[in-house]
């Protein structure tokens, strides 16, 4: 760490930021469990091949097949890199050059495309905000008293032992458990039956993340920006009747300049309740920060500890709680993904939206140079667009899934795994009327399941199970072929592929008639044939080649048509 940061430079020849410092430590500290786990214990024991383990170990914490991003990899490369022509500053140094390693370890860790944060919907973000300003009102009170209370009772237990500071904490809650608000925010976070010191740190979460995204989402702050934010950065300027709201701080780049956010009043209500929310521990503490960090378990910051700045890794955990709490969702709605980031640039898209003349002081609010970066990639370039592709794209994949759920003749290796998510027994759909299959279909969209039709049939994609080699953005164009897709485990046809396959097979056996052709040729069309009266036999025959009763299927066609 000290070769590091006597040996680089930031912003403007001055020192690196304290984030920097940060990361180098996280990196450090995590290769460093790595090789102790392995009785490794000098970086002078590390070769290539422990380099390229490690770099195979390393898995994306929050992708499901486990690939890490590409971004990932060039950090842990470029601090090898660092480790490498450091390597005179520090003892029991890297002794080998990681720069040759780049392209094995392009070809041999398979890596992911980094995955850029989106803006939520304008609706859903106005109902979060709403939402979170809402609970600050209605609970702020109680919050706060509790805090003090829980404060002013935890500086008398300095100096006890742990059992009588454990049974002091118990009374207090025992007595906080008495109190009338505790019925109807057991209700609200669905917490009826849980025990009440649990309850009150899911309340002061659920408080600190509804601040977090009032802040973030209606001011466009980074999440550095937020967390070092002090108690006395809200100011006033201008004369009585015109005044406007500043929030004062330094910029999460640049250097750490200080650097100023307009605010409206609704801002500034929230920072004036964090600042009473907790002013007696920042007096106690002498700690000046908006945001303070407390314990995993603990609901406020405990008096015989140091009190520490709250750091930004907490910030999508605060807010994903907030945004998730049971009052807010209903009882099918999926949870929300939200990340700091998501904030900021739903805020660009409030403000272009509402006037596309604002770029240039959108820009100027961000701290962006050149206006042209907080359009490409903040803004986007024409919002209305691409919002009319995306609900024209999931019309098609309503239409799609509706046809896929509906059909009475269904075949492929994913329409049997996915009729028997409805209905265990059966091989065929058995969805009774429409508003059941748009719920159903409403659902899947909400899930996000990946739909890529084509002339031969549907396919259900997903990436670890993929005949043609697709990425995670979907299948890979170059590589479906009927053939391929049909052994797939992704595919799926309908009644209205009939037509395709039909054509397939009668082509085909009319060129077998040729009786010139080599036998290498022979056997690859005969191949085709049979995998086109698979196909044919599975929409006759149901997925599992079992004959379906000719009565449910009149049944079904008859009351189609009623419909």
């Amino acid at each position: 760490m000290e070769a590091l940061l006597d040996n680089t430079r930031g912003y403007g020849g001055a020192g690196v930021s304290a984030g920097t410092t940060m990361n180098w430590f996280r990196l450090l500290r995590y290769l460093m469990a790595w090789m102790a786990a392995r009785d490794l214990w000098r970086f002078s024991q590390l070769s290539p091949d422990h380099l390229l383990d490690f770099l195979t170990s390393i898995s994306a914490r929050h992708d499901p097949d486990g690939i890490v991003a590409t971004s990932s990899l060039k950090h842990w490369l470029s601090l090898f890199e660092r480790m490498w022509h450091l390597r005179r500053e520090y003892p029991a140094s890297l002794r080998f050059d990681p720069a040759p390693l780049r392209l094995e370890v392009s070809l041999n860790i398979k890596s992911r495309d980094n995955l850029p944060w989106k803006p939520l919907e304008e609706s859903e973000a106005l109902r979060l905000i709403r939402d979170a300003l809402e609970w600050i009102d209605h609970h702020g009170n109680v919050v706060k008293s509790i805090v003090d209370r829980m404060w002013q009772e935890r500086r008398r237990h300095v100096g006890l032992s742990r059992l009588a500071r454990h049974q002091k904490v118990r009374t207090l809650y025992m007595d906080l458990d008495k109190e009338a608000w505790v019925g109807p925010i057991r209700a609200s976070l669905d917490m009826e039956n849980s025990p009440i010191d649990s309850v009150v740190t899911r309340l002061m979460t659920l408080t600190e993340g509804a601040c977090i995204i009032a802040l973030l989402f209606l001011v466009g702050m980074r999440s550095s920006e937020l967390v070092r934010l002090d108690a006395d950065c809200l100011c006033y300027e201008g004369e009585p009747d015109d005044r406007l709201g500043y929030v004062y701080g330094f910029a999460a780049k640049k250097g750490g300049q200080r650097r100023r956010w307009v605010v409206a009043e609704p801002v500034a209500g929230v920072i004036r309740f964090l600042v009473e929310l907790y002013k007696d521990i920042r007096h106690d503490a002498q700690q000046s920060a908006l945001f303070l960090r407390k314990a995993q378990a603990a609901p406020i910051p405990l008096p015989d500890r140091t009190v520490h700045r709250m750091h930004a890794s907490v910030l999508a955990t605060k807010m994903a709680a907030f945004a998730n709490a049971p009052y807010r969702r209903g009882p099918s709605q999926c949870g929300i993904t939200l990340h700091p980031h998501m904030a900021r640039k739903t805020f660009a898209r409030f403000v272009v939206l509402r006037d596309k003349r604002a770029l240039e002081s959108l820009a100027y609010h961000y701290g962006h140079v050149y206006r042209s970066l907080t359009d490409g990639s903040y803004v986007g370039s024409d919002i209305a667009l691409a919002r009319l592709i995306s609900e024209e794209d999931r019309k098609e994949l309503a239409i799609a899934l509706t046809d896929l759920l509906t059909s009475g003749h269904v075949g492929g290796k994913a329409a049997r795994v996915l009729m028997r998510r409805f209905d265990p027994r059966s091989e065929a759909p058995r969805l009774r009327g429409k508003k059941a299959v748009q719920s159903v279909v409403k659902r899947l969209i909400a899930e996000g399941v990946q739909l890529a039709p084509c002339d031969w049939g549907y396919c259900v994609y997903s990436q670890s199970m993929s005949a043609c080699g697709g990425d995670m953005r979907g299948p890979n164009e170059a590589g479906r072929s009927p053939d391929v897709c049909a052994s797939c485990a992704n595919f799926a046809t309908t009644d209205r592929h009939r037509p395709y396959w039909n054509e397939r097979l009668s082509r085909e056996e009319a060129f077998l008639r040729n009786n010139a052709l080599p036998a290498q040729t022979r056997a690859i069309v005969e191949l085709r044939v049979d995998r086109s009266r698979e196909i044919l036999s599975q929409l006759v025959r149901g997925p599992s080649g079992r004959d379906i009763d000719a009565g449910d299927l009149t049944c079904q066609n008859s009351k189609r048509n009623l419909e």
